[in-house]
Protein backbone atom coordinates (compact mmCIF):
# COMPACT_ATOMS: atom_id res chain seq x y z
CA UNK A 1 0.00 0.00 0.00
CA UNK A 2 1.60 3.37 -0.92
CA UNK A 3 1.89 5.62 1.98
CA UNK A 4 -0.29 8.48 2.12
CA UNK A 5 1.11 12.29 0.79
CA UNK A 6 1.48 14.58 3.73
CA UNK A 7 1.41 17.67 1.42
CA UNK A 8 -1.38 20.52 1.27
CA UNK A 9 0.46 23.49 -0.99
CA UNK A 10 0.41 22.43 -4.36
CA UNK A 11 4.15 22.84 -6.04
CA UNK A 12 4.49 25.12 -9.02
CA UNK A 13 7.15 24.19 -11.67
CA UNK A 14 9.84 26.52 -10.78
CA UNK A 15 9.55 27.05 -7.38
CA UNK A 16 12.41 26.35 -4.94
CA UNK A 17 12.22 23.34 -2.53
CA UNK A 18 10.96 23.59 0.72
CA UNK A 19 13.16 24.68 3.38
CA UNK A 20 12.72 21.91 6.02
CA UNK A 21 13.86 21.60 9.60
CA UNK A 22 13.59 18.74 11.98
CA UNK A 23 12.87 19.04 15.66
CA UNK A 24 13.35 16.16 17.66
CA UNK A 25 11.21 16.28 21.19
CA UNK A 26 10.04 13.43 23.62
CA UNK A 27 6.76 13.42 25.55
CA UNK A 28 6.23 14.95 29.07
CA UNK A 29 4.27 14.06 31.57
CA UNK A 30 2.15 17.52 32.22
CA UNK A 31 1.60 17.30 28.13
CA UNK A 32 -0.72 14.55 28.67
CA UNK A 33 -4.67 14.91 29.18
CA UNK A 34 -6.63 12.45 31.40
CA UNK A 35 -6.70 9.62 28.51
CA UNK A 36 -2.83 10.22 28.95
CA UNK A 37 -2.29 10.79 25.49
CA UNK A 38 -0.93 14.27 24.62
CA UNK A 39 -3.37 16.76 24.69
CA UNK A 40 -4.57 18.38 21.45
CA UNK A 41 -3.83 21.98 22.17
CA UNK A 42 0.15 21.10 22.46
CA UNK A 43 0.46 20.10 18.76
CA UNK A 44 0.99 23.62 17.88
CA UNK A 45 3.81 24.09 20.59
CA UNK A 46 5.48 21.29 18.54
CA UNK A 47 4.78 22.91 15.15
CA UNK A 48 5.94 26.07 16.15
CA UNK A 49 9.04 24.40 17.09
CA UNK A 50 9.64 23.43 13.61
CA UNK A 51 8.92 26.38 12.10
CA UNK A 52 11.40 28.43 14.64
CA UNK A 53 14.14 26.37 12.97
CA UNK A 54 13.10 26.42 9.43
CA UNK A 55 12.70 30.03 9.92
CA UNK A 56 16.09 30.44 11.45
CA UNK A 57 17.93 28.52 8.35
CA UNK A 58 16.70 31.28 6.08
CA UNK A 59 17.38 34.28 8.78
CA UNK A 60 13.76 34.98 8.93
CA UNK A 61 13.20 34.61 12.35
CA UNK A 62 11.04 36.34 15.14
CA UNK A 63 13.97 38.68 16.29
CA UNK A 64 14.68 39.38 12.89
CA UNK A 65 10.96 40.05 11.81
CA UNK A 66 10.61 42.17 14.71
CA UNK A 67 13.47 44.52 14.14
CA UNK A 68 12.24 45.27 10.82
CA UNK A 69 8.36 46.02 12.64
CA UNK A 70 6.47 43.17 11.09
CA UNK A 71 4.43 40.55 12.99
CA UNK A 72 3.35 37.43 11.30
CA UNK A 73 -0.10 36.19 12.87
CA UNK A 74 -1.52 33.20 12.04
CA UNK A 75 -4.25 32.96 9.52
CA UNK A 76 -5.02 29.45 9.13
CA UNK A 77 -3.88 26.47 11.38
CA UNK A 78 -5.40 22.74 10.18
CA UNK A 79 -4.50 19.95 12.20
CA UNK A 80 -5.17 16.28 11.13
CA UNK A 81 -4.90 13.99 14.46
CA UNK A 82 -3.73 10.53 12.43
CA UNK A 83 -2.37 8.27 15.66
CA UNK A 84 -1.55 9.28 19.56
CA UNK A 85 1.17 10.20 20.99
CA UNK A 86 1.86 9.00 24.94
CA UNK A 87 3.59 9.96 27.72
CA UNK A 88 7.57 9.10 26.94
CA UNK A 89 6.99 8.45 23.11
CA UNK A 90 9.76 10.04 21.16
CA UNK A 91 9.13 12.02 18.00
CA UNK A 92 10.28 14.26 15.33
CA UNK A 93 8.67 17.31 14.02
CA UNK A 94 9.44 18.13 10.67
CA UNK A 95 8.40 21.85 9.36
CA UNK A 96 8.84 22.63 5.89
CA UNK A 97 8.53 26.54 4.61
CA UNK A 98 6.36 26.37 1.29
CA UNK A 99 7.15 28.49 -1.48
CA UNK A 100 4.46 31.15 -2.00
CA UNK A 101 4.45 34.21 -4.65
CA UNK A 102 2.01 36.02 -2.64
CA UNK A 103 2.20 37.86 1.08
CA UNK A 104 1.64 34.95 3.50
CA UNK A 105 4.21 32.18 4.81
CA UNK A 106 2.38 29.00 3.91
CA UNK A 107 4.04 26.29 6.63
CA UNK A 108 3.47 22.41 6.68
CA UNK A 109 4.51 19.67 9.45
CA UNK A 110 4.06 15.98 9.80
CA UNK A 111 5.32 14.73 13.25
CA UNK A 112 6.29 10.99 13.32
CA UNK A 113 6.64 8.72 16.27
CA UNK A 114 10.05 7.60 16.49
CA UNK A 115 9.23 4.43 14.38
CA UNK A 116 8.35 6.79 11.40
CA UNK A 117 4.60 6.37 12.64
CA UNK A 118 2.82 9.26 11.07
CA UNK A 119 1.03 10.83 14.51
CA UNK A 120 -0.47 14.21 12.98
CA UNK A 121 -0.39 16.45 9.88
CA UNK A 122 -0.93 19.84 9.63
CA UNK A 123 -0.42 23.67 7.70
CA UNK A 124 -0.37 27.45 8.60
CA UNK A 125 -1.23 30.29 6.46
CA UNK A 126 0.64 33.51 8.27
CA UNK A 127 -0.23 36.62 6.87
CA UNK A 128 2.20 39.63 7.15
CA UNK A 129 0.92 42.83 9.15
CA UNK A 130 2.27 46.59 10.47
CA UNK A 131 3.76 45.62 13.80
CA UNK A 132 3.05 49.25 14.99
CA UNK A 133 -0.40 49.71 13.26
CA UNK A 134 -1.08 45.74 12.94
CA UNK A 135 -2.70 46.59 9.11
CA UNK A 136 -2.55 43.85 6.42
CA UNK A 137 0.72 44.18 4.23
CA UNK A 138 -0.89 43.22 1.25
CA UNK A 139 2.45 43.59 -0.64
CA UNK A 140 5.51 41.55 0.81
CA UNK A 141 7.28 43.30 3.14
CA UNK A 142 11.03 43.94 1.78
CA UNK A 143 12.57 41.44 4.46
CA UNK A 144 10.68 38.74 2.70
CA UNK A 145 11.44 39.42 -0.83
CA UNK A 146 15.18 39.51 0.08
CA UNK A 147 14.20 35.87 1.99
CA UNK A 148 12.69 34.85 -1.07
CA UNK A 149 15.09 35.94 -3.11
CA UNK A 150 18.41 34.21 -1.55
CA UNK A 151 15.59 31.13 -1.73
CA UNK A 152 15.42 31.31 -5.20
CA UNK A 153 18.97 31.37 -5.28
CA UNK A 154 19.22 27.78 -3.86
CA UNK A 155 21.51 29.35 -0.82
CA UNK A 156 19.28 27.86 1.95
CA UNK A 157 19.74 23.82 0.82
CA UNK A 158 23.31 23.70 0.43
CA UNK A 159 23.51 23.99 4.54
CA UNK A 160 21.04 20.99 4.62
Amino acid sequence: MKEREFTFFKRNPGDPPPVTAVVERRVQFHELDPMCVVWHGRYPEYFEAGQTAAAAKCHFSFPELRAAGIMTPIHTLHVEYLAPLRFDDRFSVTASLIWAESARINMEYLIRKEDGTPVTFAYSIQLFVDGRTLEPLWLAPELWEQCRTRWKAGEFHDAE
